[in-house]
């Protein structure tokens, strides 16, 4: 199973990447599970595993690039996408 973790400090921009995340695990018939977080540091603390990391670039705490340099350090097997906007 995929463990998916998604990071945006706008809800509405979160809720679309998580819709279109389920989409298409769910159209290519993957089996995967989705943590969703508005905060850069609540994700930090609570991830204990993760195969993907989609992240938004600009958010208030840690911007998404400096926040995929630290789950890379953490888990260096996980892939890290960063947007700009939906």
């Amino acid at each position: 199973m995929l463990e998916i973790a998604v990071c945006d400090d706008d809800i509405a921009d979160l809720e679309c990447a998580v819709t279109m995340l389920h989409k298409i695990f769910t159209s290519q018939q993957i089996t995967y599970h989705i943590e969703q977080f508005v905060s850069t540091n609540q994700m930090l603390e609570n991830i204990s595993r993760i195969d993907i990391g989609i992240l938004d670039i600009s958010m208030e705490e840690l911007n998404g690039i400096k926040l995929g340099r630290k789950l890379k350090e953490k888990f260096p097997g996980c892939e890290i996408s960063v947007y700009y906007e939906l």
